[in-house]
């Protein structure tokens, strides 16, 4: 998401690629391994309840998301979702890290 702000702050199109290779890159990453952290944190009985609820609260973000990145950027400007995405993201780091130390 740095990088991405970074281009649209500097109309640096090299930025723009990197960021969206790198973005593509987790993204691509992150579906299959957190589908399958999912699906072992709970037994064989329950797979179809997770992963559906897993998939429709993805799908709700994925509908979501773009309406709301699209009026933040309306209102505040190109680079703003890319700066929301690092609001984001940061906010969620001390509670991941959280969860992490309390599991191990």
């Amino acid at each position: 998401y740095s990088l991405l702000a970074l281009s649209a702050l500097f109309s640096f199109y090299p930025l723009l690629i990197a960021g969206m290779f790198i973005f593509g890159f987790g993204d691509s990453i992150f579906g299959p391994s957190f589908n399958g952290m999912l699906s072992k944190s709970v037994d064989s009985s329950e797979q179809g309840r997770i992963q559906g609820g897993s998939q429709s609260i993805q799908a709700l973000a994925r509908m979501v998301g773009p309406i709301i990145g699209g009026q933040i950027y309306v209102s505040l400007g190109h680079a703003a979702p890319a700066f929301m995405g690092m609001i984001l993201i940061a906010a969620a780091i001390p509670v991941l890290s959280k969860r992490t130390h309390v599991n191990r």
